[in-house]
């Protein structure tokens, strides 16, 4: 009942809130940490056994990421390589298709040997 528009008056040694206080919603962090080591052993899973190379290799990333920071930057000296030969371009090609299991062929006939 109220009481002029004001909340209503409790009696001596009643609560206004027979139930207590209403349980706060669980955080969302704490509602992933708990999936935490689930989650983990379906990314290690899926990097034993993924449906193909895309998966397992973003799968192990995300591990490694996870598990020793993701890389900022690589300082390798780059820059202050020389830049290959075209031929050591073309040596490189060859070694990725070959270790990918692709045969590299030349894209130019040469006509003097065909004839």
């Amino acid at each position: 009942m109220y009481h002029g528009g004001l909340a209503p008056k409790w009696q001596k040694g009643q609560t206004g809130n027979p139930g207590g206080r209403p349980k706060q919603p669980i955080k969302m962090t704490e509602l992933a940490r708990s999936h935490g080591p689930e989650a983990i052993n379906l990314l290690v899973e899926k990097m034993r056994h993924g449906e193909d190379d895309r998966v397992q290799i973003m799968a192990a990333k995300i591990l490694l990421d996870r598990g020793y920071g993701a890389v900022k930057h690589i300082d390798d000296d780059m820059d202050k390589r020389p830049q290959p030969t075209p031929e050591e371009r073309i040596a490189i090609l060859h070694e990725i298709a070959s270790r990918l299991g692709y045969e590299f062929r030349p894209l130019i006939r040469n006509d003097a040997n065909d004839r």
